[in-house]
């Protein structure tokens, strides 16, 4: 390894990378993981990673984050049902740890999370994907047995797909997460849309069960395709608003921002949809 290290200290000495330190520690104190640093540098995370050490800037190793006690215990939390939604999509429970793993494009979910967690930023962990959708993931994880086995308990599971079956309400909160980690909001073909899809029939029923109690109408549509069966359920138009209203009210401030701003956008042209569906049916 001798070898290795001197080639790599010799190359950071000479290069640009020993001109650009500053800013390099600056984004990686801001929260930028050592991967998506190599490839704004236009280096190897190895690199990076020297480079940093080299500077006496202590690294994350990801899986200790000092989280204190269970976060989620008190399940009438607004901001615990929210968390819960985005554990029940894109979470994973394994060897008595907690991963909360999205795209790089949604960052700002896991700095609001590490809040919620009370841990720094610096606890996002940045690597390549096995995604092929993805290019770069952001995890944040945390060892906690006594955390692990309450989510177990109240039904988020290792195996989420098959059993997967939350004992908690589902409230408006819950689904927003639910939304923004395994749902799209836009507006498709000229239409407001929200779909969320799922491969548990359990979530399904449940979010289901909340659109009929809200007056909801929506159609369900099952992809044989899948590996496992997979069920997408679509709200349009005034349905699609309705939706909106109720998981993003006017004092809402925990959302993905990309999935906000999508939803801000439908509730600000859906008037002139309306007006435009009127011309076309007097024309006609």
């Amino acid at each position: 390894l001798l070898p290795l290290y001197l080639n790599l200290n010799t190359m950071i000495k000479k290069g640009r990378l020993e001109n650009q330190k500053d800013n390099i520690i600056k984004d990686y104190l801001s929260g930028k993981g050592i991967t998506v640093l190599g490839k704004l540098y236009n280096t190897s995370p190895s690199t990076i990673s020297y480079l940093l050490k080299r500077h006496s800037v202590q690294l994350n190793e990801g899986s200790k984050s000092n989280v204190k006690g269970n976060p989620f215990k008190d399940l009438n939390n607004p901001e615990t049902q929210y968390w819960l939604g985005w554990l029940i999509t894109d979470g994973n429970l394994h060897d008595k740890r907690i991963n909360l793993i999205i795209t790089e494009k949604d960052r700002d979910v896991l700095k609001n999370y590490c809040k919620f967690l009370n841990i720094s930023n610096n606890n996002i962990l940045a690597r390549k994907s096995q995604n092929i959708n993805w290019d770069i993931c952001n995890t944040v994880r945390f060892g906690s047995k006594e955390t692990y086995e309450f989510l177990i308990n109240i039904g988020v599971t290792p195996n989420k797909s098959l059993t997967v079956n939350p004992s908690v309400n589902f409230t408006s909160d819950l689904i927003r997460g639910l939304i923004e980690g395994d749902g799209s909001i836009g507006i498709y073909n000229n239409k407001p849309k929200i779909v969320f899809s799922s491969s548990s029939i359990k979530i399904i029923e449940k979010y289901e069960n909340f659109l009929s109690k809200n007056n909801i109408n929506f159609s369900k549509y099952l992809d044989k395709n899948c590996k496992n069966p997979h069920w997408r359920i679509s709200t349009i138009c005034s349905n699609c608003l309705k939706l909106i209203n109720l998981i993003y009210p006017n004092n809402c401030n925990l959302y993905c921002n990309r999935k906000y701003k999508k939803a801000m956008e439908i509730k600000e042209t859906y008037p002139n949809y309306i007006k435009e569906q009127k011309l076309i049916l007097q024309n006609n």
